[in-house]
């Protein structure tokens, strides 16, 4: 496991979705989770009366049943392991870095020790004072949340380790951020990808200025989280979601 970093910070009124994918390898199960998942939604959110179809507790048990059974048959037991990779396949190894090749890169700050940053421990007794969203702020966020913590290398094999822990080491986690514009980082709002490697922000896209004040408090940010699966299914299997 990584090291966490000596400080935190807390940056005033920031928003997090994080958003889960749970990849299935059975094809047919992805249908019928898909078909779990949309009929409870429905049923869930749907002002009048829902469609038959959709409201028979006999359908929902069934389809309940087919993810239980796909559960039961790939899990370890006592007395066999999931079905898995029976080695490392070296040769296809996923890039444990996303790069979006043509994306321009906007640099971040290697914050240095502040000490008016509180220690980590600190944080569970009461929350740092609040702080303005600013170029600063932004990459002290990503420096002690997701940023490399240390190179290590053994023969000819070179690998880093990362501040947010990760089965393996494996790593499928991506963050993205959605800002409004920032001083000395972009004069528009804008939608970036977090490059651990470079600690930068990969630009996406720009989006309008008004976006913010119509779905947003002033001074907030919005993070978003997504999964490579094919990091953890390269070592783990059918187990890997």
């Amino acid at each position: 496991m990584a090291p966490r970093r000596k400080n935190a910070i807390c940056i005033e009124k920031d928003e997090y979705c994080e958003i889960h994918h749970h990849p299935f390898l059975c094809p047919s199960t992805t249908l019928v989770v898909g078909k779990l998942f949309l009929s409870m939604s429905m049923l869930s959110s749907a002002p009048s009366s829902p469609p038959e179809s959709l409201a028979r507790p006999q359908e929902k048990e069934e389809l309940l049943s087919h993810v239980l059974k796909y559960h039961n048959q790939t899990k370890h037991s006592f007395t066999n392991y999931a079905h898995g990779p029976h080695g490392l396949d070296w040769a296809n190894q996923p890039n444990p870095f996303r790069h979006y090749v043509t994306a321009p890169l906007l640099s971040l700050l290697h914050p240095e020790n502040d000490q008016n940053c509180p220690p980590y421990f600190a944080v569970f007794n009461s929350l740092p004072s609040l702080e303005p969203i600013s170029k600063t702020t932004i990459s002290q966020f990503f420096y002690n949340s997701l940023a490399l913590s240390a190179w290590k290398s053994t023969g000819f094999s070179t690998w880093s380790l990362r501040v947010n822990p990760s089965s393996g080491n494996l790593h499928p986690t991506e963050a993205y951020i959605i800002s409004p514009p920032v001083d000395s980082l972009s004069k528009h709002a804008f939608v970036t990808h977090y490059a651990p490697k470079e600690h930068a922000l990969e630009l996406r896209a720009q989006i309008p200025s008004d976006f913010f004040k119509r779905f947003f408090p002033d001074n907030s940010f919005l993070i978003g989280f997504s999964s490579i699966f094919w990091r953890e299914a390269w070592k783990y299997g059918e187990r890997a979601f």
